[in-house]
């Protein structure tokens, strides 16, 4: 009866074959476990950021509970998330292109989140139209982004989960 190490050594058989025959693989694997943990990090925020977007109605909460959670959480989350990144790298040019194209976004995502938290203390609509248009912005550069990268490592069998599980 095979054992529980036979089989993770039947599945992991062909991952390893692919990472000798191929060094983008190889690579490909590496930056997929390195970003794991930003993912999740990322989802956390996206969890927050929704988290509030769902309060915006509750009229419990308030609006200085919101502005202080917003900076505390969303804010403190997405910082914490656009440096994250730049702690990842990989030495495959493509792969190194497009990472930075998805850290680029997180920082303008972070900026943006800042301006909105900084409009918001300020009473200033005008600075919160701005910053909401600079989030959207940023949020389309991170969708394109991720498709970019997930096009790249997916004929290498691996893909980058917006949205982990914790």
């Amino acid at each position: 009866m095979p054992t529980t190490r036979d089989l993770m050594l039947v599945l992991t058989l062909p991952v390893l074959v692919a990472c000798t025959a191929d060094p983008m693989a190889k690579e490909a694997l590496a930056y997929e476990s390195a970003m794991e943990p930003v993912m999740t990090q990322n989802a956390a925020l996206a969890a927050e950021f929704l988290e509030i977007a769902i309060k915006l109605d509750d009229e419990n909460f308030g609006p200085d509970r919101m502005a202080k959670r917003w900076h505390r959480r969303v804010v403190t989350l997405s910082d914490e998330v656009a440096a994250s990144v730049n702690d990842v790298s990989s030495s495959d040019p493509e792969l190194s292109a497009r990472h930075q194209a998805l850290g680029q976004a997180w920082q303008d995502r972070a900026q943006a989140y800042t301006a909105i938290d900084q409009a918001w203390s300020a009473g200033d609509p005008s600075a919160m139209d701005s910053a909401s248009k600079a989030n959207v912005q940023a949020k389309l550069a991170e969708e394109a982004a991720l498709a970019d990268l997930n096009a790249l490592l997916g004929p290498h069998g691996v893909a980058l989960d917006p949205f982990p599980e914790p």
